[in-house]
Order: structure tokens, then sequence, then C-alpha cells
């Protein structure tokens, strides 16, 4: 009797024990760095990717992965040589693109064994499309577009810049341009404390409306019409418990603000221009607008700063791009102008000339 007594005794505090030291792990766990947060913080610029590139492009349009690796240095000047697995990505950009996107996928042993969090593992990597002189410009000018939504709200998606050198592992040929990676958007969710919703069917009207309002006003700001709530397209949808849902929307090459060559206006909205600019949004009432539109202008500043400060991007489209969002915030600026162009109620809104400006008619 004493004996069952003793083994029941060691086998409960064995049980807790194990029960504290899993707890435990999995708190460790969830606070070490995922790669895409070593790379921000070690504010990595430069990287390598070894690929068989010649393959991978032959193979764009399929499911096919390659292995690669991906070397990066920290602060100290470590290098560090990441095993990952390499595919195209995309849709529209598949079609148009000599070199594709990409997606790569980090090895969850690998992240262990240097103390990383194995999740999110897997991240987009914007990259340049063509070979032409302007595939740099096209990329810092997406990437812009990511960073001036990071300004106006910490529910975006974060992007790491970086130049990045091909090397064919077939050829060892070399390419060198710039591309960034993207914030997986499940570890965005977790950093908000929430989770994404793999559903479809939902309106603008189901999402939180200061979310909404900012949303929607960022897509007029850069001249986006590639983008529609009910079928997720360049956009996520993230519930948050006891509060409205999120908007997340991504994917900026085909918007007034980069204009990327293959970039085609949405002539089902009547638009003749890639720059021309249509709100898709519903200001319900004038104070909703005008406080979104007071929130974007005291931004103002910080989000041309943003363009002051890419000196990588050539001076004509630096100069380009601050004159595009500049015109946006002449519109906001006039209570005429964005009468027209953000109505309240059920008026339509007005769009503006085929270069994204909008006249006193």
């Amino acid at each position: 009797m004493r004996i069952k007594l003793l083994i029941s005794i060691i086998l409960f505090f064995c049980s807790s024990w194990h029960n504290v030291v899993s707890a435990n792990n999995a708190l460790a766990s969830e606070n070490l760095l995922t790669i895409f947060d070593q790379l921000q913080q070690e504010k990595v610029e430069e990287v390598i990717i070894s690929l068989p590139i010649d393959s991978l492009i032959l193979n764009k349009n399929t499911t096919k992965s390659f292995k690669g690796t991906f070397t990066y240095w920290d602060q100290n000047g470590k290098e560090y040589n990441k095993i990952v697995k390499v595919k195209t990505r995309g849709k529209s950009r598949r079609i148009h693109c000599e070199f594709p996107p990409l997606r790569l996928s980090f090895s969850k042993e690998d992240l262990q064994y240097h103390g990383l969090k194995p999740k999110h593992r897997s991240l987009k990597l914007v990259t340049h499309c063509n070979f032409l002189e302007s595939a740099n410009d096209n990329i810092l000018k997406e990437y812009l577009a990511y960073k001036i939504y990071n300004e106006i709200t910490e529910n975006s998606l974060q992007v790491q810049l970086l130049k990045i050198k091909y090397i064919d592992s077939d050829t060892n040929k070399e390419l060198v341009y710039y591309g960034f990676l993207l914030e997986d958007i499940d570890a965005l969710a977790e950093r908000i404390g929430g989770s994404e919703l793999n559903t479809y069917g939902r309106m603008l009207s189901d999402f939180e409306p200061n979310n909404t309002d900012k949303f929607t006003l960022f897509q007029f700001m850069i001249g986006n019409d590639d983008w529609y709530v009910p079928q997720r397209r360049n956009l996520r949808y993230i519930h948050l418990e006891n509060q409205q849902d999120l908007l997340i929307p991504y994917d900026f090459d085909m918007t007034g603000l980069v204009a990327v060559e293959y970039a085609r206006p949405n002539v089902s909205l009547g638009l003749r221009s890639i720059t021309q600019r249509l709100f898709m949004g519903d200001f319900v009432n004038s104070s909703r607008r005008n406080k979104t539109i007071k929130y974007f202008q005291s931004k103002r500043k910080d989000i041309i700063q943003l363009v002051n400060d890419c000196k990588l991007l050539s001076e004509s489209e630096q100069r380009y791009v601050k004159d595009y969002l500049l015109s946006f915030y002449e519109i906001i600026g006039d209570p005429f102008l964005r009468a027209r162009a953000f109505p309240t109620g059920k008026r339509q809104p007005k769009m503006t000339a085929l270069d994204g400006t909008m006249k006193i008619m």
C-alpha cells in the first residue's frame, strides 16, 4: 500500500515538473526572434542568395521549389548561412516579369539551432521584375508605399529593404538588384494580438471604421484601385478578440505611385490612366472624413521625409513620387476638392484628372 502511494506521489511530481518545463520552453520559444525580426534588428542591408536561377526562371509558372542558401551578416560582421527552399509566387507578376517574385522558406531545424523562433519562417521576397534601368526604382517606390502605410498605422506589414546579390549555383553568374522582404501575415497578426481570417465574402462595413477609413484614404493617396474586399484581393483580414476585424493591404505595384511598366488602369471603373485616382471607400459622414483627413495631414511632413531620405531612388523618380503625394495633399487640403473626391452619403466620388490631380471646375 505504501509502495503504491509512493509511486503515485513520484508520478504526480514528475508530471507536474514536465508540465512546468513544457510551459517554460513554450514561453522561451515565444520570446525568441523570428528570422525576419533578426534581419530587422541587425539592420541587415545586403544579402547573397545562391540558387539555380536559370532553372527557377524556366519553371516560374510551376510550383517547383529549389534549394538555395541565404547569406547575411550581423552588425558585428558575423556571417550566417541559412538553407532555404525557393519557389516563385504571385499572379500578374509571374506573367509580366522576367524575374518573378519569390518565396523563401527557411529550415525549421536550422532556425532552432541558431536560437531563432521556428515559426513565421516562410517569407515573401519582392524582387526586381525585369532587367531594365527602372527595375530598382520600381522596387524602391513600392518599398516606400509600404513604409508610408507603416507611418500611418502599426497595423501594417513591416518590410526589410535588401541589396541582393543573386548567384546562380549552376553557372556562377551574378545579378545584383534591390528587393525587400515582407513580414509574414501571421507574424503581423500575432504582433497586434490577433489571427488571420482565411474566409472570403466580407464587406468593407464589416471592419473597424478607423481602420477602413485609413485603409481607403491610403489607397486613394497612392492611386490604388487594385483591391477588392470580398475576394481579399491584395488584402488580408485580421481578427481581434472583442474588437472589430482589420484590413491589411499589400501589393502596390499596380498603383499610380509605383506605376510599373505593365500596370494598366481599371477601365471597369472608368479610369483611363494608372495615375488617375478614385476613392473606393465610404466615409459615412463628414465627421469621420474630416477626422481621417486631419490625421493624414498630421503625417504629411514625416511621409515626405520618407521620400527625401530614400537616396537610392533616382532623382527623377524621387521627384515624381513627391509630386504625386503632394497632389494628394492638395486635394485633401481644399474643402471643395475633398468634397468632390470623398463625398458622404449616397453621392458618388469624382475621379481625378489623368495625372492624379484635381482642379476646381
